[in-house]
């Protein structure tokens, strides 16, 4: 089964064994959808006992976790859903991790290489190219850049800026 990347760990919250997490969604209300969390390597459902938000962090409780010391050590830990347990989504939206694969065409210079990842940032997301000769470069998620997403042909369309990618 497929997870998703939803967010990060970023530290214990209080001594009940509260979590703080840094969320990798869109909207950080959607994790009211969500009934469990995976925590990176545990591949078990976390059942979440209760959240809050605060500031552009979620306050979490999951069950079985109890004092400061059984969440010390999930810092820095990614946690997931299931994909099939993710919100329906309009027909004009998408996951960003449903583009990691997907060929890069620039306008001007043509295929450019493959999207290898994609880097969640508080500015803005990067999408990580990989070339066909290893090298890698990063295009931010921005309009600017970003022109088309064909999820057919699986090609994500970009028009580049002298000096984002070394050689062409």
């Amino acid at each position: 089964m497929e997870r998703m990347l939803v967010g990060k760990i970023t530290n214990p919250h209080g001594l009940r064994g509260d979590i703080k997490i840094f969320p990798y969604v869109t909207d950080k209300e959607e994790f009211n959808d969500f009934s469990y969390l995976i925590i990176e390597g545990d591949d078990r459902k976390h059942k979440i006992a209760s959240l809050r938000f605060h500031k552009n962090l979620i306050l979490a409780k999951l069950k079985g976790f109890n004092h400061i010391n059984e969440v010390e050590g999930l810092k820095n830990k990614n946690v997931y859903v299931l994909k099939e347990d993710m919100p329906e989504l309009d027909e004009d939206t998408f996951y960003v991790s449903d583009v990691v694969g997907y060929a890069v065409h620039d306008q001007e210079h043509g295929h450019v290489g493959q999207v290898k990842d994609v880097v969640i940032g508080s500015a803005q997301d990067l999408f990580v190219i990989k070339r066909d000769n290893g090298d890698e470069f990063m295009i931010p998620a921005v309009k600017a850049f970003i022109l088309s997403f064909d999820h057919e042909a699986k090609v994500l369309h970009v028009q580049t800026i002298k000096g984002m990618i070394d050689e062409v």
